[in-house]
């Protein structure tokens, strides 16, 4: 009997690699935009903000006041995402396209689309995003920065 379509396991190995992308995408973005915002935002704003009663402003003055250490963490939780997520990924990607017969360029084209990837949707247009929303965006990011701040 000759079989029509995917082998069984292929479309729920592939939609799991795609998952991974996605949320290393969205962790590294996440990192690179906050970063951006923080980086952005003048201290004389986020006092102006505090002086009106902006819910959480007061949270993002304390985090601008141990920026170094916050900047440190979204680094390390950047470099995470980026560095051993990839690594990860790439060993996954192995084995799928492996398993399923796609051996040879297969995987330098998932390697080297997955870095372009990184590049433009996890470094470049979060960080474009965070320059140009840094108010709102550090005000947002505030309590969960402040929450990984007490963790780490």
């Amino acid at each position: 009997m000759c079989q029509v379509g995917p082998p069984p396991g292929a479309v729920s190995d592939f939609l799991l690699l795609a998952g991974l992308v996605v949320i290393l995408l969205a962790g590294s973005a996440l990192c690179s935009g906050v970063e951006a915002a923080l980086l952005t935002v003048s201290p004389l704003r986020v006092h102006e903000m505090v002086g009106r009663g902006v819910k959480g402003a007061q949270l993002l003055q304390n985090l601008k006041g141990r920026l170094a250490r916050v900047l440190v963490m979204l680094v390390i939780t950047n470099n995470l995402f980026n560095i051993f997520g990839s690594l990860m990924l790439g060993a996954l990607a192995a084995v799928v396209f492996h398993h399923h017969g796609l051996q040879g360029t297969a995987l330098t084209v998932f390697s080297f689309s997955f870095t372009v990837l990184v590049i433009v949707l996890g470094e470049i247009v979060p960080k474009a995003f965070g320059t140009r929303t840094a108010a709102s965006t550090a005000l947002l990011a505030a309590p969960a920065l402040a929450l990984l701040l007490k963790l780490g």
